[in-house]
Formats: C-alpha cells, structure tokens, sequence
C-alpha cells in the first residue's frame, strides 16, 4: 500500500455544530456542500466555511449544480398514508430562490450529474440514462442491466464524470468502479470485493479531482481510496471512528476546486473538509 500523509482536517460540521440553521442526518457535496435530510426531505446548500446559504422545502435523495448555477434535485414525495406509492421526478429548482423552473417525472434516481455539455446523466435502479440537455423526458444515450458482468451494474449505483466527459459508476453491490465515454460504450473497470487496498465494500460516492485522479467512498470499510484514471491504486486514507479522518459510513464526497475534500460521514451526522496533503 502506498505510504501518504492523510488530508489534514479544516473543520468538520454536523448536527450539533449547525442545528440551529436545521442540518441533516446525511449529507451530499458538490462544488459546495449540499445536504440532503432523509428523515425529513430537504435540500440546502453552505459554502466553504460552513455557513448556511439557503434552504430549499424539497424532498431529494441526489443533487447537482448544473452550468448555469441551478439545483437539479432527484426528488420524491412519500405517500402521507400507508395507501398508495411514492412519486419521483427530476427537478431544476433555482440557486437562489428555490422555485421551481422546470420539473420531469420519472423513476427513482439514485444519483445525478451534470456533464460539460449541460446534459443530465442520470442513475436509475442499474441504468445510466444521459438525458437532453432541453427535454428531460428524452434519453439521448441509455446503457446498463441488472448483473455483474463488464457494463453491468447492482441495484444501486453512484456516478460522476470526468475532465473528458467520460462517466464513472460507482457499481456499490459489485464492489467496483466502472468506466464508460459518454456514449455508454464500456471502457474499462477495477475493484472486487474486499478489504485490501483496491478492494472494496459497498462503495458509493466518487468523483474527480483537478488531476484527473478518481477519489471512491468505500462506505463499508471507512475510508476513501484514490486511483489513477487507468484504475491503478494511489492511496486510501480514513479509518473507523469519529475523529478528524475517521469516518462512520461515509456515503458521498467531492473536490473542490481548490483541491479541498469534502467527505459525508453519514453515521456520524456530519461533513468533514479536508485539505489533501
């Protein structure tokens, strides 16, 4: 395993810390931290320092900013009985006020990302649907079945993608990293299941940093691990608890564009900002 300095700590932020501006129990970051509260659904954004920017009254499981600064939010709205379904939609929600501006129902998205030409790439149950950039109702590119074969996923798949609009998924019930151009067409993968360095448990969020390196939740093994874009291992930094570089769970991150490592430690209720070593 390659011998790094960890990231060192910045601050970290949690229930306790901001319970006053009403922060979540999971949280998700994207350029800027973005929270997500699963037990009562919303949506808000704070900046760097941790102070709270806005609020938004939307329930969501997944979040981007697109090009132009707006909140696309994969909501859904559970039944107020025990009759009847929960709905899903995609929904472009502005960054500064919250309204509505466009809304697309669909199916349950686990994760979404906004890639340089403005279209949406969505995550659905073990598909990858890129979406129209003008009508979210259109799928211009779709790839992916329930399996565990090359361009296959699990039920449940994270993703992101990179400085040349290829997409990575995160395949988390595989236990692997998966890699496609933006087309869907399979270019490679790396991971199996496991503890040892380039192995995993249930990993989820992932993302890119400035150099093009693929940072990876490994939720169930407490800890983020960073690859070349090849696959080739780099360094895996974290460990379980709850001081700074632990993690309880963590199920999301991103980097930004300071190089800042943003972590959500979801069984200890916070967000930890990291400064990469």
């Amino acid at each position: 395993m390659t011998q790094c300095d960890p990231p060192s700590m910045v601050w970290r932020a949690g229930v306790e810390d901001l319970e006053q501006q009403g922060t979540a129990d999971r949280w998700c970051c994207w350029r800027c931290c973005f929270i997500e509260r699963f037990q009562f659904p919303r949506c808000g954004v704070v900046d760097e320092d941790a102070d709270w920017l806005q609020e938004f009254e939307v329930e969501g499981s997944s979040a981007c900013f697109d090009r132009n600064g707006h909140l696309v939010v994969s909501s859904f709205q559970v039944p107020v009985s025990s009759v009847g379904r929960p709905s899903y939609a995609l929904k472009l929600l502005d960054r500064d006020h919250g309204t509505l501006i466009y809304e697309h129902r669909s199916d349950l998205v686990h994760d979404v990302c906004c890639d340089s030409s403005g279209s949406i790439i969505a995550a659905f149950k073990h598909q990858v649907r890129k979406l129209s950039r003008g009508d979210w109702s259109v799928t211009t590119c779709a790839f992916g079945s329930r399996g565990n074969a090359e361009g296959e996923f699990g039920v449940r798949i994270r993703l992101c993608v990179d400085g040349d609009d290829n997409i990575i998924v995160s395949d988390t019930y595989n236990h692997r990293i998966q890699v496609f151009a933006n087309d869907g067409t399979f270019l490679h993968s790396f991971g199996s299941r496991g503890c040892a360095p380039a192995q995993f448990m249930n990993p989820q969020g992932v993302c890119v940093d400035r150099s093009g390196n693929i940072l990876v939740v490994d939720s169930y093994n407490h800890r983020i691990q960073v690859f070349r874009p090849d696959g080739t291992f780099v360094r895996a930094f974290g460990t379980y608890g709850r001081g700074p570089v632990e993690f309880s769970m963590p199920s999301a991150l991103c980097v930004d564009g300071a190089g800042s490592i943003f972590v959500t430690d979801t069984c200890n209720s916070r967000v930890q900002h990291l400064r990469s070593a």
